[in-house]
């Protein structure tokens, strides 16, 4: 099954509740100076469409703006910005930010409060490191989707394995495990 595309936003930019425009887009404005500009996406028309419009969400992949299988109004939890860190160093980098600005949120592929910063760690951090057939054990980075370590282990010829997954899309692996799911 695969995500509906989504309607036209009908609301401005999603600023997280209780904070201000301005300072919203200055907090935005200096963790793009710290990542660079081409990690820090403000979610908006064009980001929504172009996820759902150019084949970059196939069901290799979840929407990260917005939660794909709402049950309220889909822009009820639709995400401020999505971050892209590429190592530890950025990553602390936006959770010293998101300390600072108070600007974070839990969600899971998606936030669960309206103006969330998303951090996704599958555009940059999302490599199979090591596959030993022997122990069947793996060696990831903590984007590696499911279906991403199967298509590497198909790649590698280790057709005897193979991968227990909770969900027909790309979820995560390392999400997944730390939610103590099955899989």
């Amino acid at each position: 099954m695969d995500y509906k595309k989504p309607n036209a936003p009908k609301r401005e930019l999603a600023i997280p509740q209780g904070v201000e425009k301005e300072i919203f887009l200055k907090a935005i404005d200096e963790l793009s100076g710290d990542l660079g500009k081409e990690n820090v996406e403000l979610v908006d028309k064009s980001l929504v469409a172009y996820q759902f419009e150019s084949n970059n969400l196939t069901s290799k992949t979840d929407p990260n703006t917005h939660d794909g299988m709402h049950v309220l109004d889909e822009e009820e939890f639709a995400a401020s910005a999505v971050v892209y860190p590429c190592n530890t160093e950025e990553f602390q980098t936006i959770v010293q930010w998101a300390n600072k600005t108070k600007l974070f949120g839990y969600g899971g592929a998606a936030p669960r409060v309206r103006g969330s910063v998303v951090i996704d760690l599958g555009r940059r951090i999302n490599k199979v490191l090591d596959i030993n057939p022997d122990d069947c054990t793996c060696l990831l980075e903590p984007g590696v989707t499911f279906y991403a370590l199967y298509e590497e282990i198909q790649a590698r010829g280790y057709q005897h394995l193979w991968v227990d997954v909770p969900e027909l899309r790309g979820g995560s692996v390392l999400g997944n495990t730390l939610d103590r799911d099955v899989g």
